[in-house]
């Protein structure tokens, strides 16, 4: 990492006089710096075992992790305009979702497992969501003085609990790095491997600290808070099967709650 450091002293030192040729070589050296960070610091997606006694995820077999999206603020050029929109214009999660997996090296999924994913996806095979029309967000359940009704409900209440964990991650996230908060003057390019960058560099610290104060105050803001091989999945379409076995793992889930094997 040292390394990085000298060689950016001596770019400024070297072209302190072109700005042009000083955008390119930070720009190349980020490109660089991202390759390295990516080797030390990605993290990979662990499957939950059978014999997980995490109280989170050890309802959900074979799963590896919680998928959602969330909005950053970027600055593009006229034309592109169109492509970059806001929250209430955006194209829908499955879309996006539709286009990740069928991209050469997008989101693989190996077939067996799964993602949790919220309402703005549809239930599709390897990736679960809730159950519609049914109680699902946590402040619902906190308003709630009773306790799930059905295996729908205990369903959507143990899926909310866990796939939380997603939308707390983006939060901390955009806490820790203010420039993810608001667009920057930064190039598209640049400003997605600056994401990147933060995102790695997230996982490293959540990897060395034991105890993130950051995290505390962000439990407060959330309390005060209103709220293609044939070995991995290449498309999002619907299936009876996949509704079926949502609904055996429901009730599965649901019985073991009430203490029947």
């Amino acid at each position: 990492m040292t390394n990085f450091f000298h060689t950016v002293n001596d770019i400024v030192m070297d072209t302190s006089e072109n700005e042009v040729a000083l955008y390119y070589a930070l720009d190349e050296l980020i490109t660089d710096c991202m390759i390295f960070l990516t080797v030390l610091m990605l993290v990979y997606n662990d499957i939950v075992k059978r014999d997980c006694s995490s109280e989170k995820w050890k309802f959900f077999k074979s799963c590896l992790g919680a998928l959602d999206g969330t909005y950053i603020g970027v600055q593009v050029i006229n034309l592109d305009k169109p492509k970059y929109r806001n929250r209430k214009g955006s194209v829908a999660d499955s879309r996006v979702l539709r286009d990740a997996i069928s991209r050469p090296n997008g989101l693989k999924v190996p077939r067996g497992c799964y993602y949790l994913c919220d309402c703005g996806y549809a239930n599709v095979e390897s990736f679960l969501a809730p159950f519609r029309k049914v109680c699902y967000h946590l402040n619902e359940w906190g308003q709630r003085s009773m306790a799930p009704a059905n295996y729908r409900e205990y369903f959507n209440f143990k899926h909310a609990s866990t796939c939380n964990i997603i939308e707390r991650a983006f939060g901390l996230l955009k806490k820790r790095w203010v420039v993810l908060r608001n667009p920057s003057f930064y190039g598209i390019k640049t400003h997605n491997q600056i994401i990147m960058a933060f995102i790695l560099l997230h996982n490293f610290i959540r990897g060395e600290m034991a105890m993130d104060p950051l995290e505390d105050k962000f439990e407060e803001t959330m309390e005060n808070d209103e709220a293609g091989s044939e070995k991995t999945i290449d498309n999002v379409e619907t299936s009876t099967y996949w509704d079926n076995w949502r609904e055996n793992l429901a009730m599965t889930l649901y019985n073991q709650s009430l203490g029947f094997p």
